[in-house]
């Protein structure tokens, strides 16, 4: 069965001088898939079609993208596709071409094992900050650097996620995914107005009509009070941060209950 489809080819290689390759220059998503359903479709391809229209790419064909991505995704109880989108070949350096041919990849990976989420992470605090740059914040582009080295860093501390802050010291998302922390006064979760990604998991919980998320600056201080920790992305759910750095706590109420309405909308979508 095909694994990779570039520009609707069956292929597993693309040009030496493809912009994306070059420069970073394009966006992707990655989506679960199970049962042949994506939960999220909806909510990747509009993040993907902000992500275009900021660009100044053309708006990708959804349906041409959901097509392939049923075709790969298909034969699997459970799948993850990927769909990366690149302004392609052509312009001076890092001046782009005035009208560029996208080249549009769709993957089939393995879906992510069953992991000890459900009972707590190990997180810590990263050494590497992110740069603020308004005209990227919240899009899942192709420059990935700082979270491939927060990534290393990771791997080294034998945890699993790191929270990553701002230059001034601000709480901004974990590597893989968005932080939510419970303190007295409710769910909180970081702004990202400058760097970070807005995932679609984060989305989806925020327009939950049962739950109120505040979406404000939040510094370490703060973080470390708060009386739990827990990230969200689209693959893995909401899962509890049970350890940071040398702080500890236990999975509480507010991640349960954030849990049983992920697990429901997830369930729904799979009847």
């Amino acid at each position: 069965m095909n694994k990779n489809l570039i520009n609707g080819i069956s292929a597993d290689r693309i040009g030496i001088d493809d912009r994306g390759l070059r420069y970073g220059d394009g966006l992707f998503e990655t989506i679960a898939f199970s049962a042949g359903r994506a939960s999220l479709w909806d909510r990747h391809m509009s993040r993907l079609t902000e992500g275009c229209l900021r660009l100044g790419l053309d708006e990708p064909d959804r349906d041409l993208l959901s097509a392939e991505a049923n075709l790969l995704a298909g034969p699997h109880d459970r799948a993850v596709i990927r769909i990366i989108l690149t302004r392609g070949t052509g312009g001076k350096g890092y001046i782009p071409p005035e009208t560029p041919r996208l080249t549009r990849i769709v993957q089939c990976l393995d879906a992510p094992p069953e992991d000890a989420g459900p009972q707590g992470l190990r997180a810590f605090w990263c050494s590497i900050r992110l740069a603020d740059q308004p005209a990227l914040a919240g899009l899942k582009h192709l420059n990935r650097l700082e979270q491939v080295l927060a990534g290393d860093e990771c791997r080294r501390a034998g945890c699993d996620e790191g929270f990553l802050m701002n230059g001034a010291g601000e709480l901004i998302e974990a590597i893989h995914s968005n932080v939510v922390i419970a303190t007295d006064s409710g769910l909180v979760t970081p702004v990202l107005d400058r760097c970070g990604v807005q995932g679609v998991g984060l989305a989806w919980l925020m327009d939950q009509p049962d739950v109120t998320v505040e979406q404000r600056r939040i510094d370490r201080s703060e973080v470390e009070q708060a009386r739990e920790w827990m990230v969200i992305n689209s693959l893995r759910g909401i899962r509890p941060v049970t350890r940071l750095d040398g702080l500890e706590r236990q999975p509480g109420p507010a991640c349960r209950q954030l849990q049983e309405l992920w697990n429901h909308m997830m369930d729904d979508h799979a009847a």
